[in-house]
């Protein structure tokens, strides 16, 4: 659980909404919009907590599971093409930056 908060916590989504996509509204968990049937609205209220940026928060998480300097969490990003979101390699360097920010090798 720290790890995958800690990976999520790595990631600027807000820069890379601005980034990537220009407009557009945040999606508050993958693939869900806040009209659809299914919506839970305490969504948008835990979303800093779990999601939002916080590369030192990241960090101390690693650390809590037990990675850190001379231990790093090692991870492996496939890149594929998209023809749906073609800049999706692009965006996939830029977690990768993210990660590798927060300790992640």
């Amino acid at each position: 659980m720290k790890v995958r908060q800690a990976l999520n916590k790595a990631i600027d989504r807000d820069g890379l909404q601005k980034a990537f996509f220009k407009k557009g509204e945040r999606m508050y968990i993958n693939h869900m919009h806040q009209t659809w049937p299914g919506w839970d609205a305490s969504w948008e209220k835990r979303y800093p907590e779990f999601y939002g940026y916080d590369v030192n928060k990241a960090k101390s998480l690693l650390q809590e599971a037990g990675y850190g300097p001379g231990n790093a969490l090692k991870m492996n990003i496939a890149i594929r093409p998209n023809q749906l979101l073609p800049n999706q390699a692009d965006m996939s360097e830029a977690i990768a930056g993210y990660w590798r920010a927060a300790g992640v090798d």
